[in-house]
């Protein structure tokens, strides 16, 4: 599966066809390395969905790579709930 993302409708329906919603994106980008903060990165999602700025490549390139991980089985969870901390 790769994603053409050009628009806030097809960065929903991608978040939807991966099993996501915003915050579980953001909070498996977290765990991915994203260095932001989680209200930062569904913020900018936010704005992407709803058109205020554009998708940016980085996202799309991210999307890409969890469509490709979830073909092979290996899709990250969310990390909500999982035990840990600093």
């Amino acid at each position: 599966m790769k994603y053409k993302i050009a628009t806030g409708a097809h960065l929903t329906q991608a978040i939807h066809d991966l099993s996501l919603n915003q915050s579980s994106l953001a909070r498996i980008m977290q765990s991915l390395g994203d260095r932001r903060e989680q209200d930062i990165i569904a913020r900018n999602l936010r704005n992407m969905v709803s058109g205020r700025t554009r998708v940016n490549d980085e996202i799309i390139v991210i999307l890409n790579m969890l469509a490709t991980l979830k073909e092979s089985g290996l899709m990250p969870s969310d990390p909500k709930g999982k035990s840990g901390g600093s």
